[in-house]
């Protein structure tokens, strides 16, 4: 009984590991920190002519409310979910973008592909001898047996994806909160934001450090909306790339197809000018900040495969090169 609990802690610590547990509770402690971190702190009251035309825009109706760009953040993690599990559901063995398909393996990290299916044993049981590494047709009953393995692995692979599109967003908002505060610039609807606020020209300018609605009207720089849609996005974007096989350069219809979330995110970005939420600059700014972030996280967790154009994490290659167990060794 002792034996069966040190075995039971032992897989949940594992289990925290691997689904990096940890990582996930220190980005959003970061996050909240920041965030509500920056709400104490005043922005610079910058002194404003009622004369600006450049702040004296109608405050308009959001074309996407913090609602929509919510639903953004938490939509893709089913998306990924659902792409992994069709991935590895209709890929025949030896087919799947993380199946080996070489037996000559060498002990690299940098380049070595990682079985994720077959213990060692098994490895070279399957392979045809005229084509090193491929595996051979099989029975429905051995598919079955086979598929509890390769769900651990694709829930794996999935928690990574997952795990850079958190990364990408927090860093996101981390950066465009405190350069917010850090840079003060007035909204394009500054004035109107005054105006709705019983702020007039009479106001002693002191007060108006101190008015709420005058301090989001400090925030201006860079786009919040911008910077999240495109630190959601782009990650999304290279994800459909690697699926379409898209770096292959195999067809130009692939990678418009795989770019279809930056078009949202564009859309999203653009439309805070129409409302008079931010200038162009701000957008242009966070629209960076956001893709920058994107870039960041995808590079850190994944690269492309050996001799495959497609998105591997990088952790999983890392771990079994150098004799470790990923999920699906544990399920065994």
């Amino acid at each position: 009984m002792a034996d069966d609990g040190k075995t039971g802690f032992a897989k949940f610590v594992y289990y925290i590991k691997v689904f990096h547990a940890l990582d996930y509770i220190l980005l959003v402690t970061f996050a909240l920190a920041v965030v509500y971190g920056m709400r104490t702190v005043r922005p610079p009251c910058r002194t404003f002519s009622w004369n600006d035309t450049d702040i004296s825009h109608k405050k308009g109706k959001s074309t996407f409310p913090s609602g929509t760009l919510f639903s953004m953040e938490f939509i893709p993690i089913g998306l990924y979910l659902l792409f992994e599990a069709l991935r590895a559901r209709l890929a025949r063995k030896g087919e799947w973008y993380l199946d080996v398909k070489e037996t000559d393996q060498l002990i690299d990290g940098a380049t070595t592909r990682v079985e994720m299916l077959e213990p060692e044993g098994k490895r070279s049981e399957g392979a045809h001898s005229a084509k090193a590494g491929r595996y051979p047709d099989e029975s429905p009953e051995m598919n079955r047996e086979n598929e509890p393995k390769r769900l651990m692995t694709c829930l794996e692979a999935t928690n990574y994806w997952v795990l850079a599109h958190g990364f990408s967003i927090i860093l996101a908002v981390c950066l465009v909160e405190i350069l917010k505060v850090y840079a003060g610039r007035l909204r394009p609807d500054f004035l109107d934001r005054l105006k709705k606020a019983n702020v007039t020209e009479g106001t002693d300018p002191k007060d108006l450090c101190d008015i709420a609605k005058a301090r989001d009207g400090r925030l201006s720089f860079p786009s919040g909306h911008s910077s999240c849609a495109f630190s959601v996005c782009t990650p999304m974007a290279l994800y459909f790339l690697s699926v379409l096989h898209a770096f292959s350069g195999a067809s130009v219809w692939r990678t418009l197809v795989g770019l279809s979330p930056i078009y949202l995110a564009c859309a999203c970005a653009i439309s805070r000018t129409r409302d008079n939420r931010h200038h162009f600059a701000d957008i242009v700014a966070g629209s960076l900040i956001g893709m920058g972030t994107g870039l960041l996280a995808v590079a850190v967790f994944f690269r492309f495969g050996k001799e495959i154009a497609v998105l591997v994490p990088r952790r999983m290659e890392f771990v079994r090169s150098r004799g470790g167990r990923v999920l699906a060794d544990v399920a065994e």
